[in-house]
């Protein structure tokens, strides 16, 4: 195969630009919004869309940033770029547009009506039960979803006053929307760059996506930093860079080859390829506009940063008094739960402490597999075999998604790239400082998760259910029983207290439900589409004639 098929040439500009490319920018709003005029909200979509950010854009900019960066040594001290992406849910797409009835079963029925099967509590009583969500409940889906990234905070605050301002001016409402700050934005706390509040850097391992932005054959979607690969065996995987398997564009956007599932650097579809345009390729569910867009996965979490950390503190305690756990600390049971330390840096590298300097290199942090050895370079450490979770136990957050060269439930390890999604969230909330086990204030905080993908039930959902919030998934068949993901991981059943095996099984640690609250909570959310600019104008902006 030449690179037409194996490096795809993307309708870039009709497809937004947070989907394959990632705003990633350190300040972000989520606006969930209802329309109460069909006409206006149509004329607010055409006015907003000369502002819609496309991949092009996001790619240029990235590849511009990294020659800065090459040549300077640093980054620009001021970047001062707003993009801005929108998304429906299916009410929204039902107002506005056509053919919404040939959308995913379950995008259609809501995240509302998926939330028990998610593992959210059923007890109307609890503050994660779907009524008691801020928005996104029973009766309570937002018809749109506008996604807002900037590099000022001041500037993203400016541009979403304006825009609540034109959206209300056309019959939109918004009664409650979040911003989201990277974790850098509150010094106080300590955190640094790209944390999560529980204090663990986050957002490390991304999938790569095969494709081309333009026919120059060097522009991918995905740089490439690693050289050329001369394996060219069709059985493994290729790399864009370490840890980071180059997978095909149509797990991600409608409308290209999917991944082949035994042989991943080969399309699952190859007929797809060339096929025509308007045609949706083969284990894809939309209309045929749907085309060179995605489904977004929206969840509100809530994070109680102190709970989380108590329960370290006591289980610290506990294990302790255990063979192989003298003198456990705090920050190294936190590790194990994630798979990673609070810099990044993974288990199967710095088995025993947290190693700032390796978590903070974007190559080894990444580069390692459960199933083999690594080297060692630069004074990195060697990444050690631990298929049977020794090191870094089956139940980890980072292994449960993400089993890395492991065989699972579904078979070969070259299954489980078709389960990938590509995450887009921010923290919200003002940090707190590592290790904080009380906040007279309860200030709230957490996650805006975002994900893309083109099955909301096979990747998004199939993680959370089949294995963060089972106790034996995804390789329970050779590791024997290994816990749920105690950091996303949810237990629906009776008291809902979880569980985790650390030493290789030597130790379990449990939840108590009488003194551990949940620590993540849902608070909001929806499932929504993400759909190309032609859609955008033709299906949205416009009045369709039937």
């Amino acid at each position: 195969m030449g690179i037409d098929e194996l490096e795809p040439l993307l309708e870039a500009d009709e497809i937004q630009g947070n989907i394959l490319g990632g705003f990633n920018k350190p300040h972000q709003a989520m606006l969930p919004l209802y329309i109460d005029g069909t006409a206006a909200a149509r004329q607010w979509i055409a006015d907003l869309m000369p502002d819609i950010t496309f991949l092009p854009e996001v790619v240029n900019f990235r590849a511009a940033l990294r020659q800065h960066v090459k040549l300077t040594g640093a980054k620009p001290v001021t970047l001062n770029k707003i993009w801005t992406n929108i998304a429906f849910s299916f009410p929204g797409i039902q107002k506005l547009a056509q053919d919404a009835d040939q959308f995913e079963p379950v995008f259609k029925g809501g995240l509302f009506a998926r939330s028990a099967a998610l593992g959210d509590p059923t007890d109307p009583a609890s503050p994660g039960n779907m009524k008691n969500w801020l928005f996104g409940g029973p009766n309570a889906v937002p018809h749109m979803l506008v996604i807002i990234g900037a590099d000022q905070p001041d500037e993203l605050q400016d541009r979403v006053t304006a825009l609540l301002a034109s959206a209300a001016a056309q019959q939109i409402r918004c009664p409650h929307y979040d911003i989201g700050h990277d974790t850098s934005f509150y010094p106080q706390a300590g955190l640094g760059k790209g944390h999560e509040h529980f204090g663990f850097k986050d957002g490390i391992s991304q999938p790569g996506v095969r494709g081309r932005v333009s026919a120059n054959p060097d522009v991918f979607v995905t740089p490439r930093p690693l050289p050329p690969d001369l394996d060219t065996a069709p059985s493994t995987p290729a790399f864009s860079a370490p840890g980071q398997p180059l997978i095909f564009p149509g797990e991600f956007v409608l409308g290209y080859p999917r991944q082949n599932e035994t042989f991943p650097r080969l399309p699952k579809d190859p007929a797809s390829l060339g096929a025509d345009p308007t045609r949706i390729t083969t284990q894809s569910v939309g209309p045929k506009w749907a085309r060179n867009g995605s489904y977004l996965v929206y969840r509100r979490l809530r994070q109680d940063v102190p709970a989380f950390n108590r329960f370290l503190e006591r289980q610290r305690a506990a294990l302790g008094q255990l063979p192989g756990f003298a003198g456990l600390q705090r920050d190294r049971l936190g590790a194990l739960l994630v798979g990673r330390w609070p810099s990044g840096a993974p288990l199967l590298r710095a088995a025993t402490a947290d190693n700032p300097a390796l978590g903070a290199d974007d190559g080894p942090n990444n580069d390692f597999s459960y199933s083999d050895a690594g080297s060692a370079s630069g004074g990195v450490p060697a990444a050690v075999a631990d298929p049977q979770g020794g090191v870094c136990p089956a139940a980890a957050h980072i292994r449960k998604v993400n089993p890395r060269g492991m065989g699972t439930d579904q078979g070969g390890p070259n299954r489980t790239l078709v389960r990938r999604i590509l995450r887009r969230g921010i923290p919200y909330g003002p940090a707190l400082p590592i290790g904080t086990t009380e906040d007279p204030d309860k200030t709230d905080r957490g996650l805006l998760f975002v994900s893309y993908q083109v099955s909301i039930r096979d990747q998004f959902e199939f993680l959370q259910t089949n294995w963060t919030n089972d106790d034996s998934n995804p390789t329970g068949q050779l590791t024997g029983q290994s816990g749920f993901d105690m950091i996303i991981g949810q237990n629906a059943v009776g008291s809902r207290s979880r569980f985790c095996l650390l030493g290789g099984g030597s130790a379990r640690i449990d939840t108590d439900p009488m003194r551990d609250p949940e620590w993540v909570v849902a608070t909001g959310g929806g499932y929504f589409f993400t759909p190309s600019k032609s859609a955008l104008h033709d299906q949205f902006a416009q009045a369709v004639v039937a």
